[in-house]
């Protein structure tokens, strides 16, 4: 019985449910709102917050489920929150938190090879791209015989010189992916010839381009935006212009823009500025509003934004561009408490409207996110004007 436990079995027993119970919290958390209605049937009420720090209590425990719990929080500050990338403070708060687990983690296990991936990733995360650079370098020095962690470092490594614009640097990390890699080899042909554009190997670069629907085994999201893409090129390939507006449009779509600097961001929007093809503006202007937008250049993002929409319905074949670009205007009403209404109505819209558009199963997942977080705001906001004393002055 409860009663007969002593302290030290109920501490024990208190860990081991921490982490269960945070780890399912923490997953439903990530949900849609529909399905997450569909567990409540059921009795399952979700609470992050409350996920969250089970799982710090299991991750602080000498339970042997510890350094799982870690691994799961490092996931969700590091992973889950950045790709929704809803707020800005709370995506800083869950750096922070990140942190300090790793700080924890290293001391206890110095010369873990994940938890090095992790550091690495959070600098990437903070914009810190050379000392990400030099962390994913050490991981692969010390386990240079373990081929997944060496090609997943390769894969982080020819990200980071893709923010930095490193085009030469990025195409040595992704030929090496599409050699030893199995994993989506359409996806890293896709890479390789986009990086192979950038530095003006028009003729190597396209003839990997058409390589790509070859390469193409299942219907994902990912595989079918591919073969849209290259199929749009068939018959007249792409310039260097388009070639690193592409990369640009795939750092967009990966939610990759604010690991960037404002020098960096400045200098993508250069490079922008350079396309005059008007079959590109769609995406153009997609990616210089979300760049104004992560500037705080409140104007010129809605500007671009709103030009994304309107090119877009008179050149559709990037079906995919007026979702989006809704999406970035109701994120940019999401900062504002007046406009909280309108960035709720856009992404309703966005959410019922739009159909069957590359990567729709990845932006309704963000929707569901601001949508979410808009929810908790108004609580907040409402929980403070009950607290608030009536003012009788001047009565």
């Amino acid at each position: 019985t409860p009663s007969s436990l002593s302290n030290e079995e109920a501490k024990y027993l208190t860990e081991s449910f921490s982490f269960g119970y945070g780890l399912v919290q923490i997953a439903l958390s990530v949900v849609p709102a529909t399905l997450l209605k569909f567990c409540e049937v059921f009795g399952f009420h979700v609470n992050k917050e409350v996920g969250l720090s089970s799982l710090l209590i299991s991750s602080n425990s000498n339970d042997m489920k510890s350094p799982i719990a870690r691994l799961t929080l490092l996931w969700y500050h590091t992973i889950v929150c950045p790709f929704c990338n809803v707020d800005g403070e709370n995506l800083e708060k869950g750096l922070k938190e990140a942190a300090e687990v790793l700080k924890g983690s290293e001391e206890e296990f110095p010369t873990s090879t994940i938890f090095i991936y992790f550091r690495a990733l959070l600098c990437r995360l903070r914009g810190n791209l050379e000392e990400s650079l030099n962390l994913l370098s050490r991981t692969v020095s010390t386990n240079s015989e373990q081929k997944e962690i060496i090609l997943l470092c390769c894969y982080d490594k020819g990200w980071c010189h893709l923010l930095k614009m490193e085009w030469n640097e990025s195409f040595i990390c992704f030929s090496k992916l599409q050699q030893e890699s199995k994993w989506s080899e359409a996806y890293y042909a896709y890479l390789l010839a986009l990086t192979s554009g950038a530095l003006n190997k028009l003729g190597e670069a396209f003839t990997l381009l058409k390589s790509v629907p070859k390469k193409v085994v299942r219907k994902t999201q990912l595989e079918v935006y591919l073969t849209r893409k290259c199929h749009l090129y068939k018959n007249s390939p792409p310039n260097q212009v388009e070639y690193i507006v592409l990369i640009f449009e795939l750092l967009y779509l990966w939610n990759s823009l604010p690991q960037c600097t404002e020098d960096g961001l400045r200098a993508m929007m250069a490079e922008l500025e350079k396309c005059h093809h008007s079959h590109m503006n769609p995406i153009k202007y997609l990616i210089m509003g979300a760049i104004h937008s992560k500037l705080c250049e409140r104007a010129k993002a809605l500007m671009f934004l709103e030009q994304a929409s309107v090119q877009c319905k008179t050149k559709p074949t990037d079906a995919h561009v007026i979702p989006f670009a809704m999406y970035e205007m109701a994120l940019i009403y999401a900062k504002d408490e007046k406009t909280w209404q309108l960035s709720k109505e856009m992404l309703c819209k966005v959410k019922d409207t739009f159909k069957n558009y590359d990567f729709e199963n990845r932006l309704l997942f963000r929707i569901h996110a601001v949508l979410n977080s808009l929810e908790d705001k108004e609580t907040i906001r409402l929980g403070q004007l009950k607290l608030t004393s009536p003012n009788f002055e001047g009565i």
